[in-house]
């Protein structure tokens, strides 16, 4: 797929324009109907993919391949606590150099390192733990002062509700 220069030109000045805290115009709250997986996104900066049946995971894609977040909800079968899902995710699952963990009871989060871009996967279990939300976002590295507050405030809203 062919970049246009202005395409990282127009990411930069939307990253510009939003404050320290993460708050910009036009965010927009996604809820997964089947699972009850909610977030808050600025539309400005992600779009909303066409839903992947076959992966049964939503997409939001960024103005670069690298610049992205998904959400997927899934039934909690085993009943498992967020450590044990922690201990699965990061022996099965790591998608890089993890260098940041936080587990609390109702959630825990991986970020780090992949090549190029930063990963934040957050895990959110809903209040009967029957269901886990999972959002997974990605962002260059060379844009990470500019996305740490959005994906702060993403993560602040993301949610597993019954």
């Amino acid at each position: 797929m062919k970049r246009s220069v202005a395409t990282p030109i127009l990411v930069g000045i939307f990253l510009l324009t939003a404050s320290a805290s993460g708050h910009a115009a036009n965010w927009l709250r996604y809820r997964d109907q089947t699972h009850g997986c909610r977030i808050e996104y600025p539309g400005r900066l992600f779009s909303r993919d066409a839903r992947d049946v076959e992966k049964d995971f939503q997409r939001f894609s960024g103005a670069s391949e690298n610049t992205y977040f998904r959400i997927q909800g899934v039934a909690n079968e085993e009943n498992l606590n967020s450590r044990q899902i922690r201990a699965t995710y990061l022996k099965e699952n790591a998608p890089g150099d993890v260098i940041y963990g936080k587990t609390k009871k109702d959630f825990l989060v991986v970020s780090g390192y992949k090549g190029r871009s930063i990963f934040y996967t957050r895990v959110a279990v809903s209040p009967d733990n029957k269901t886990l939300c999972i959002v997974e976002i990605s962002y260059p590295r060379a844009e990470k002062r500019a996305f740490d507050p959005i994906v702060t405030r993403m993560s602040r809203s993301f949610r597993a509700e019954n």
